[in-house]
């Protein structure tokens, strides 16, 4: 089979192997989360420092700094208010 891209070798750009040359593509990421309605628990499967700003407010950022580029980066946030279908509050449950 042909190549779409007969140009391939001089547009894409070369992937390191990380188990011969970590850390590759460092990445920072920092989020300044303006949620506009207050927020409950935000929290991310990787090593985060999180700093309250407000209510609705956060800044996330990466705890050790520039960390390889090797998988998604995940936020998850919970509101003070859930809401099921057609916008309606539902019930908090005690834990």
């Amino acid at each position: 089979m042909t190549d779409p891209v007969p140009d391939r070798d001089r547009i894409e750009p070369p992937v390191l192997d990380p188990r011969k040359h970590a850390p590759v593509n460092p990445v920072a990421i920092t989020v300044r989360l303006n949620a506009g309605f207050a927020l409950g628990m935000v929290k991310s499967h990787h090593n985060v420092a999180i700093e309250e700003v407000a209510d609705h407010a956060r800044v996330i950022k990466l705890a050790n700094g520039p960390a390889p580029a090797d998988r998604d980066f995940e936020l998850n946030l919970d509101g003070g208010v859930h809401c099921g279908s057609f916008g309606r509050p539902l019930p908090r449950v005690r834990q």
